[in-house]
Formats: structure tokens, sequence, C-alpha cells
């Protein structure tokens, strides 16, 4: 059976929450929605969709602010026409070189391989998930792949994350 991961974004009130599945729940193809420790699982009934049921999918991503690369994986030359066009608002989210996939896990596994240092791959999670700070900082020390370097620089990843949060008061010696 055809699937399509997605993030949970950020909610900002428990009907926001509701009435983010109650919009996914009402897509025409949407058989199922479960949720993994990496997002939602969402069962679709085919593995195309019809217009209506993706325009809607690409709007609930645009409107919570969700990775929509995976959303890609739906494009055919059936709809490739207004789907894949250049000057579509979505167009960056989907089909751009940075465009994110829902997975973090699979985010994260490449920003290692990148050579990217702990607290740039929270910084990056943070931005391109638009999760808070604690949460980015959650997802690398559970993420398997950086589990050793995530241990190892716990202390150093706590001092650059203060430093880069914190507003720096102008010392006494500058004032003058």
């Amino acid at each position: 059976m055809p699937s399509l991961l997605i993030h949970e974004g950020t909610f900002y009130s428990q009907l926001d929450e509701d009435a983010f599945f109650r919009w996914l729940g009402s897509i025409p193809g949407i058989r199922k929605i479960t949720g993994t420790p990496h997002g939602l699982q969402v069962s679709l009934r085919t593995a195309s969709l019809s217009e209506p049921a993706l325009r809607d999918l690409i709007a609930l991503h645009w409107r919570y602010k969700l990775p929509m690369r995976d959303l890609r994986d739906f494009k055919t030359a059936k709809n490739e026409s207004w789907f894949f066009d250049i000057g579509a608002y979505w167009f960056e989210a989907v089909f751009g070189a940075g465009a994110v996939p829902a997975n973090m896990e699979s985010r994260l596994s490449a920003l290692k391989e990148e050579g990217r240092s702990p607290v740039q791959a929270i910084k990056t999670i943070r931005e391109e998930y638009a999760v808070s700070l604690g949460e980015a900082k959650r997802r690398l020390s559970l993420s398997p792949s950086w589990a050793k370097v995530a241990a190892a620089n716990a202390v150093l990843q706590e001092e650059a994350i203060s430093v880069a949060t914190r507003k720096v008061k102008p010392s006494a010696r500058g004032a003058a």
C-alpha cells in the first residue's frame, strides 16, 4: 500500500492541531494516519492522487510549514504541467535543491555525512523543520547516526547553544 511520511509541525493550540488532523483526514485518497517516531505515516488508497487531493496536500504542508520534498513522488505525466510549474509557490519547497525531506533522521544522517558539527546540525534542523531549539537538540541526541558524537560533545553543545541564544551584554570595559 502506498504511503507518505509527514513531519508533524508545530501546533499553537488544541484547536489548531484538531484542524490539522481534520484537514489531513478529509483529503480524498487518504486511507489511514498512523503516528510513528519519525512522523505521521499516511496510507494512501493508490499511488497517484487526484489534482484536488494533491493540491490539498500541498496547501496543508505550506500552511503548517512542513517539509515538502517527499511530495515530489506524486509527480506524474498527467499532473506535471501544473505540479512542476517553476512559478508555483510550492516549487522550490518540493523540487528545489534545498527541499527538505519529512524524515528528520535521514536529514540528520545527511548532515553528519556532510561533516557538519553537532551545533551546525542542531541549527539546521531547527530552521528546516521549524522546531524549538530544545526539540532539535533532543532529536540529534536520539539520532542513531549522531549518538556517539552527541554524547562526546554534550558540554560543548550546551556552551555553543547558550552563546548563540543569549543576548550578550556590553562589557563594562567597553563603556566609557
